[in-house]
């Protein structure tokens, strides 16, 4: 099927929240359940939220069955997975790479600590 103005933009909206939340989770330095609450739960609230907005003819006609129509097709979630991948993964490698050949000092200490305390290295 053709994909209109809406089916696109509803599909590229829902990238772009899956990606800034993945990009901003991987910037968090301290994981505590309120993390894994707040960024995996605020992507399940657009998706539980755009469900009904889509079915809420009053709204926003053009919009009528958008979610039903778009997630109802692989490719969608597949372009999910896909373009979260091709955003996050060079940021992912440029950060492996300093760390590991271009360590900041606070690298090192930060290390030297979790060696010294018998905890593994997370990046």
């Amino acid at each position: 099927s053709v994909l209109g103005l809406y089916d696109f933009g509803t599909a590229m909206l829902s990238i772009c929240i899956v990606i800034v939340t993945i990009k901003i989770a991987m910037h968090t330095r301290s994981w505590i359940w309120v993390n894994h609450f707040f960024y995996w739960g605020s992507i399940a609230l657009y998706f539980a939220l755009l469900v009904p907005f889509s079915m809420w003819l009053s709204f926003d006609p053009p919009m009528y069955g958008i979610m039903q129509e778009i997630g109802s097709q692989p490719r969608f979630w597949l372009c999910i997975v896909v373009e979260t991948l091709w955003a996050v993964f060079p940021e992912w490698v440029f950060k492996a790479v300093r760390v590991q050949f271009y360590p900041q000092s606070w690298h090192i200490a930060l290390e030297r600590d979790r060696l010294a305390t018998g905890r593994e290295l997370k990046h």
